[in-house]
């Protein structure tokens, strides 16, 4: 056989000693490998136990087997070690001496930047940033347009907003200046985190339909609904969570129907929404397609960008509904949201 090579770790410190959680991971199966080289261990299954390391990779690692960090370092044309060198020589190279800690923050300001957290985004929606999805869904707009020739008055978009009744906005407070009293500062927020869902419509001309509200439950109450003049239109649906589903988005578009019916029988109505299921069932296009209705949905994963009531309407409504919700929580003794407060804050926002 031939020989086995060395331990690559053979320089580690033996008086790391066995003891359970002060080395972990590759450094602990070293150091087993080490001290069962130096004769503190009878066996290598009693070092690997006295590490909490896997015998069976340890065993691994004894007879020459690299790690897959190793392994990925080999791969590379400078080691870790050649790297941390490299950059720092470069660091000094370009700066005449070694950067401080505080280099990086003032080369920001210098140069008019910014360091910034990055809000996460979903890797579909990254994906779907491609210019060409987009370019690809504005040219078939265009060509929809041309083909057809609707009126602004007849090109209408159409989107959902999920409301928690509860969800009040965090606001600025003035409090002692003490760290205790800092951290004990907050703003009280009503318990119910029920969803409710709010269909929109806004037409090119920049009029708008009355909502459909669509409710968790199974079972309407009136006094949820205490009509005054301003909410007089509006409809409201139950559904088991409170969003939309297919029943639902076919009774939405009836309602859109009757409601932005054109003056003239033979001129058609352009419908840009998301490219939701419950808005492309069958029913659903069959009833578009037999009153006039173009439905245009936008490529999925792209409302964040090209939704203009996604960008435009609700951003801003959630921002004062939410306000409106903290303000009646601290300023008017109210305990809790619902389904009625809702539809009043909702109106007033």
């Amino acid at each position: 056989m031939p020989p086995r090579p060395p331990s690559p770790n053979a320089f580690l410190d033996p008086t790391t000693t066995h003891i359970q959680g002060i080395v972990t991971g590759e450094a602990a199966i070293q150091s087993a490998i080490t001290q069962f080289e130096n004769g503190q261990f009878r066996s290598l299954r009693a070092a690997a136990e006295a590490f909490d390391v896997p015998y069976r990779t340890t065993c691994a690692r004894f007879n020459g087997r690299p790690s897959r960090q190793q392994t990925h370092d080999l791969e590379r044309a400078l080691t870790p070690e050649q790297e941390q060198a490299l950059k720092k020589h470069l660091l000094k190279q370009l700066a005449g001496r070694e950067l401080g800690k505080c280099w990086v923050t003032r080369f920001i300001k210098r140069h008019d930047l910014a360091a910034i957290y990055a809000p996460t985004l979903d890797a579909n929606r990254a994906y779907n940033h491609d210019p060409k999805t987009i370019d690809d869904f504005f040219k078939l707009l265009k060509s929809t347009k041309r083909k057809h020739w609707p009126q602004p008055a007849n090109m209408w978009n159409m989107d959902e907003k999920g409301c928690m009744l509860g969800q009040a906005q965090a606001a600025k407070v003035v409090v002692g200046a003490s760290t205790t009293q800092k951290k004990r500062a907050f703003i009280q927020q009503p318990g119910n985190r029920e969803l409710v869902t709010a269909i929109e419509c806004v037409s090119a001309a920049g009029v708008a339909i009355d909502p459909l509200i669509v409710f968790k439950g199974k079972f309407h109450q009136d006094k949820w609904v205490q009509m005054d003049g301003g909410r007089s239109g509006w409809s409201y649906a139950l559904s088991q969570k409170g969003w939309t589903d297919d029943e639902l988005g076919l009774e939405w578009l009836k309602i859109f129907e009757q409601a932005t019916r054109p003056a003239l029988p033979r001129e058609k109505r352009l419908l840009i929404m998301d490219n939701y299921g419950s808005h492309l069932t069958g029913k659903f296009l069959r009833f578009a397609i037999d009153h006039k209705i173009i439905v245009l949905c936008f490529p999925p994963h792209t409302t964040h960008l090209l939704q203009p009531l996604d960008v435009g309407l609700f951003g801003p409504l959630q921002t004062h509904y939410t306000k409106l919700v903290a303000a009646a929580v601290c300023f008017g003794g109210v305990g809790g949201v619902d389904k009625a407060l809702f539809l009043e804050y909702y109106h007033e926002a």
